[in-house]
């Protein structure tokens, strides 16, 4: 049961790389739709920006990419948690020792999603008043 479960959530995180890795290849391509969307918003007046017309990126929001790909990545790992957890606790048929060991699944991974979202949010928060004084 084990193996299942950690072939599954590699499959996943190998699956979701891919799927990442293939969005943003072509999301940087410049194509001739591009180049047309941005002509017709300099002839209408609207602002395009240098950076969208070289493709540059600043520092901030490459490391923003990643970080929300990261975030992402630990949901799909905590989904994969509980829905183990839950289907331990199911599948107990009353015995207390698998009951208590999935309650104890379903605990630290709330607790290891909670950790995480109180670093993220720290983080965020510190990066946020240093660019701010920075600007």
């Amino acid at each position: 049961m084990r193996k299942k479960v950690v072939y599954c959530v590699l499959i996943l995180i190998v699956g979701y790389f891919l799927f990442v890795g293939n969005s943003a290849a072509v999301q940087a391509q410049d194509t001739p739709l591009k180049d047309n969307l941005n002509t017709t918003a300099k002839q209408s007046g609207l602002a395009t920006s240098d950076i969208e017309e070289t493709g540059a990126k600043d520092l901030q929001e490459v490391v923003g990419e990643y970080i929300k790909i990261g975030i992402s990545l630990l949901g799909v790992i905590f989904l994969i948690i509980v829905i183990y957890g839950g289907m331990m606790w199911m599948t107990a048929g009353g015995d207390p020792e698998t009951v208590k060991k999935a309650r104890m699944v379903l605990i630290q991974a709330a607790i290891g999603l909670g950790v995480t979202l109180v670093a993220y949010q720290t983080t965020h928060f510190i990066i946020s008043r240093i660019s701010e004084t920075v600007k």
